[in-house]
């Protein structure tokens, strides 16, 4: 009997030490595209080096969404080493007086009075931007839409993407007297390749203005530009 509770009190009490902070995270390092925050640093501090796996360190650090493909290993003795991707300012989206830049898939990377990005939208309203959090913005939609579009012009196209929304409708110019209406972009990719196709037949039948109509996806019409 004497023996049994020997060990269980052993048992107990190095239970009681895994979970204490003793066992807590002691060392951090990173690669050139991570840099250590402040939330980052104490939140690591506080988190159990033996209860956590890699994996739920990586998921749950507070800044994770500043970064792309994070990825936690534990390399050492109460140490871990992280590894992230830098995200890339993709568009700066215009509202009000201020500009707020976004990668790629709508991470919000930075609030600005200076389009710090390749590429800018006009005429949506942001409603919640915080840094590291996915964007809210009125029309939501709309904007996940002209973001897809500035993509493709982006990548299968030398033209630059000028986009703005004029009364609901996404509207991208290609020269001072030729635009394309979108509509409510609702087959974005089959949209594109019309418009661009109507956009080419102007420019080899010397046409020098217009809108190429293309807010219905099965359907093409150029109209004269109004001023």
């Amino acid at each position: 009997m004497r023996k049994l509770a020997f060990v269980t009190v052993v048992i107990v009490a190095l239970v009681a030490i895994s979970f204490s902070p003793l066992l807590n995270i002691r060392h951090v390092s990173g690669n050139a595209d991570y840099q250590l925050s402040a939330a980052d640093e104490n939140w690591l501090y506080s988190q159990n080096w033996l209860w956590h796996s890699a994996a739920w360190l990586g998921q749950n650090l507070p800044d994770n969404m500043t970064y792309q493909d994070v990825v936690v290993d534990k390399d050492n003795l109460f140490s871990v080493a992280i590894t992230a991707t830098q995200r890339e300012p993709f568009i700066a989206i215009k509202s009000g007086g201020y500009f707020v830049v976004i990668d790629m898939y709508g991470v919000v990377l930075d609030l600005s009075l200076e389009p710090d990005a390749p590429y800018v939208i006009e005429g949506f309203e942001v409603t919640s931007a915080v840094v590291g959090k996915p964007l809210a913005a009125d029309e939501m939609g709309l904007v996940e839409r002209a973001v897809q579009i500035v993509y493709m012009f982006k990548t299968y196209t030398d033209y630059e993407p000028s986009i703005k929304l004029k009364g609901r409708r996404i509207i991208q110019k290609m020269t001072d007297d030729i635009y394309i209406d979108f509509g409510q972009g609702e087959n974005v990719e089959l949209q594109f390749n019309n418009a661009l196709a109507a956009y080419q037949n102007i420019i080899e039948n010397s046409g020098t203005s217009g809108i190429v109509n293309v807010s219905n996806p099965n359907q093409c019409i150029i109209e004269p530009l109004k001023r």
